[in-house]
């Protein structure tokens, strides 16, 4: 006799918003058929469900998929992450601007500021909502990659 299906527990947001969206589509717990559509093993739709640990190549076919936008999926991540002491990336709530934003172009040291061809004016110019786009894409980047420990924030 077959095992019947089960959607996974989780307090994961990534995992909850990945269940609902199984939901819609009538597959509801069924991982093995997700496993499917993104060429990956069960296992690792586990680990999705359960930590949001995701791939960055997924994520084209996470969009097309789902019909929803990547930033639907990492919202929930920002505001529920909590930053660490020693968490190389610090998140700010939405009435605070971010350190790069704080400082003074002239106070500032290219040390602390990533971007070679982009000026803190051209940040200083966006609408809040376009700014927490930059900073949700950008934490989603460092998310997929192995960053070292850095110095004063970045």
């Amino acid at each position: 006799m077959a095992k019947p299906i089960k959607e996974r527990d989780t307090q994961h947001p990534f995992g909850r918003k990945l269940n609902e969206v199984m939901r819609e589509k009538g597959i509801a717990g069924d991982y093995s058929t997700a496993a499917t559509v993104f060429g990956v093993k069960t296992p690792s739709v586990y680990d999705w469900v359960d930590h949001g640990r995701i791939a960055k190549r997924h994520y084209k076919t996470l969009a097309e998929w789902s019909g929803r936008p990547l930033e639907w999926w990492f919202e929930e991540l920002r505001s529920e992450q909590q930053a660490t002491e020693d968490s190389p990336v610090k998140l700010h709530s939405s009435e605070e601007a971010p350190v790069c934003l704080r400082a003074k172009q002239e106070d500032r040291s290219d040390s602390l500021w990533p971007f070679r061809h982009l000026p803190v004016t051209a940040l200083r110019d966006l609408d809040p909502d376009d700014l927490r786009r930059v900073e949700d894409f950008a934490m989603a980047l460092l998310a997929t990659k192995k960053t070292p420990k850095v110095q004063n924030g970045w």
